[in-house]
């Protein structure tokens, strides 16, 4: 598909078989027999690391919303898209918009990630 021009389709269809997989993963660790003394064990061990990674991802989620409704950069929402797409290819354009435009959701949404993929890790042990 890349040689094609289909830079997005080819995206698209590896994120689509990942997310197949992380869902295949959650089954698998849904369907292991955890026994609940190690599970709340487990809570009251780790439950000051998760109070203060969930105020953390609060903390980010306000800033993120706070830079979205306070802090409007008009000259975002107002360019000329079509002139900067036509001199670039799809995969530095959906570059550009992630990495610089939408940095904070990138980031914000790679954490939750992160967290749940930690907390599928710790559930499995």
């Amino acid at each position: 598909m890349l040689e094609l021009g289909a830079e997005l389709l080819a995206i698209l269809t590896v994120l689509v078989y990942v997310g197949a997989i992380a869902v295949l993963f959650l089954f698998v660790v849904m369907l292991l027999n955890i026994r609940k003394v190690e599970l709340n064990s487990l809570v009251i061990n780790y439950f000051p690391i998760g109070i203060f990674v969930g105020l953390l991802l609060l903390l980010e989620c306000s800033l993120v919303v706070y830079l979205f409704f306070v802090d409007l950069k008009t000259e975002y929402f107002y360019m000329e898209w079509i002139t900067y797409i036509n001199y670039t290819s799809n995969i530095e354009t959906i570059g550009y918009l992630f990495y610089l435009l939408y940095c904070h959701y990138f980031l914000i949404l790679s954490l939750i990630l992160l967290v749940a993929l930690i907390g599928a890790v710790i559930l499995v042990k």
